[in-house]
């Protein structure tokens, strides 16, 4: 859908001059949804609520991404073009939250609730990026990992809990 967006708004002649698409962010200025897990690792809540844990996505450090934007815009290549930034690894949230619990050494559990569960037929199940254009036009790859990544988080957000709402649903 991305490519037919950017597409359509270059052909048109708008001025959009190339598309940058995103896959999920792990880092301290990722979503706040998504670092909730953190926190509640972090104070050992007696679980942390999530809806469907099968869904499977691709994280990426925001620093990555943030390098990538750099990239993208100082160059001559990319004018008109739909390009991906993510690692193009794919992850269980289920997993992922479970990884957090081990990086952190919480004894939380996860449980589903679902009432957290997207409306029939809404749900995208796999989101996986494909930076190989990225990569042959600019040079950028990825190049922290998920678990580097994740380490970095969990050691900003432990400084910061107070910025953070734990056990109340952000959307």
């Amino acid at each position: 859908m991305h490519e037919q967006f950017g597409t359509a708004f270059h052909g048109a002649k708008a001025r959009l001059d190339n598309l940058i698409a995103l896959g999920e962010l792990v880092g301290k200025t990722a979503t706040l949804r998504h670092l909730v897990i953190h926190g509640y690792a972090l104070l050992n809540h007696l679980e942390a609520v999530f809806g469907n844990l099968e869904t499977i996505r691709d994280f990426t450090f925001v620093g990555d991404t943030v390098e990538g934007f750099i990239m993208a815009s100082e160059s001559d290549r990319v004018t008109g073009k739909t390009l991906n930034l993510g690692t193009g690894t794919e992850i269980k949230i289920g997993a992922i939250a479970q990884k957090i619990i081990e990086l952190t050494g919480s004894t939380a559990t996860v449980e589903i609730d679902p009432e957290r569960f997207r409306p029939k037929d809404s749900e995208v199940f796999r989101l996986i990026s494909d930076h190989s254009m990225m990569t042959e036009l600019t040079g950028w790859r990825p190049l922290v990992s998920l678990d580097e990544g994740l380490s970095r988080t969990i050691e900003w957000i432990s400084r910061h809990l107070n910025s953070y709402t734990i056990g109340k649903y952000m959307i």
